[in-house]
């Protein structure tokens, strides 16, 4: 970084008057820092930021289609009429799932704090609302019920684990479970994800109970991968 780029910043002017190289260039030094700080924490703690996940088997991708968005993954794979989102928000994707999924006759929709919800996203009959958090709500769900589950809600590697493998439980015979950002690291948040890893391992364990049969692909590689329960 110039010195004078630096003496600007010392002096607290505002950021708006930083030319583009200016930014640039305090980019560039931020990612350093980053990356200075990121291996100080991995050398004094002894842990990986982001440990390494065991690779897929590949016989398990023989039969995966890839689709280019999350949208028309919803839209081609066969779905049945009974189906969960795990996180939702303000409920702009389950409006997708309802509008998607000609055979749904039920929806439910677990979020922490449903105040978010849109009220034109769940204006829907087949739609039921739990409130809480995710692992909770799912526990009192019935098992081997559920036709699909889309998992969107905590994206650290214990809060995906558990919400994957209770998930597990609740799918019937060739029930569908859809993985929201399947990824190792949100370039958005700056933050590690441990969808990629959790959802690697439990596949890698879960060999012979569980095929990959779509990948969706996201601009940002917030991409979304499902797995189907063999029957």
């Amino acid at each position: 970084m110039s010195r004078f780029l630096k003496s600007r910043l010392s002096i607290g002017i505002r950021k708006d008057y930083l030319t583009t190289h200016d930014c640039e260039s305090l980019l560039h030094v931020k990612r350093r820092d980053l990356r200075s700080h990121i291996e100080h924490w991995q050398n004094c703690t002894g842990k990986e930021l982001l440990p390494k996940p065991p690779l897929l088997p590949q016989s398990k991708l023989e039969n995966c289609k890839v689709y280019n968005s999350r949208q028309l993954l919803i839209q081609s794979l066969s779905l049945g009429p009974r189906g969960i989102e795990v996180g939702t928000q303000k409920g702009d994707f389950a409006k997708h799932i309802l509008d998607s999924v000609s055979s749904l006759r039920e929806l439910t929709l677990i979020d922490m704090d449903l105040s978010q919800l849109e009220t034109k996203n769940i204006a829907d009959s087949r739609v039921r609302l739990m409130e809480g958090k995710s692992q909770d709500c799912l526990n009192t769900l019935q098992d081997d019920h559920y036709d699909f589950i889309y998992i969107d809600a905590g994206h650290g590697y214990d809060d995906f684990k558990h919400d994957l493998e209770i998930s597990a439980r609740k799918i019937n015979s060739n029930g569908v479970i859809i993985c929201n950002d399947y990824t190792s690291w949100s370039p958005l948040e700056v933050e590690p994800y441990g969808v990629l890893r959790a959802l690697n391992e439990f596949l890698v364990s879960h060999e012979n109970n569980f095929d990959v049969i779509a990948l969706g692909l996201h601009v940002w590689g917030y991409h979304d991968l499902a797995i189907r329960k063999k029957s």
